[in-house]
């Protein structure tokens, strides 16, 4: 209340009969996400957001098991720009389009490196420019930064063949 005074009562947001006692991170940008039981969920004015859910991207051959979210963020406004997700169990960060839940991209860590594998917690802003996104992560004691600049390339670009020199 404006007077410092507490609210006196307190309105069920969610409509839908919903166990919450095991929701392991929320994010509010004007409609609701959740994260619990690993998964990824929106709720639109109370009610569980109709034809809404992430689509993962197919590779279950090059990841150790499904998607275990337990974290997510993000800095747009309601239903703009991209959701961010950790993914415990493949020790990455998984970016979804708000609007529909599209699978956008993904973050790893460099091969070897111990980075995203116990993170406690997570925050994604843009750079000085507003233009790149970078994210935010404590994991280990320490507070760790990485950039998501979406114009880069998902993949490294594959290195040149070396030709075989002439022999005089």
């Amino acid at each position: 209340a404006a007077d410092g005074g507490s609210y006196t009562t307190y309105d069920k947001y969610l409509t839908v009969d919903s166990d919450v006692s095991d929701v392991d991170d929320m994010l509010v940008d004007g409609n609701l996400y959740l994260v619990q039981g690993g998964d990824l969920t929106r709720f639109d004015q109370g009610q569980t957001a109709q034809g809404w859910s992430v689509k993962l991207p197919d590779d279950q051959k090059l990841r150790a098991g499904a998607p275990d979210f337990t974290l997510i963020t993000a800095y747009s406004d309601r239903g703009v720009g991209d959701l961010y997700a950790y993914d415990k169990t493949n020790h990455r960060v998984m970016a979804f389009q708000k609007d529909d839940g599209t699978f956008d991209r993904q973050y790893l860590p460099a091969a070897g490196s111990t980075a995203l594998s116990k993170v406690a917690d997570m925050f994604v802003f843009p750079d000085p420019t507003g233009e790149n996104p970078i994210l935010y992560w404590i994991e280990g004691g320490n507070l760790m930064s990485a950039s998501l600049n979406p114009s880069a390339p998902c993949a490294p670009a594959p290195s040149p063949t070396p030709k075989p020199s002439a022999s005089h």
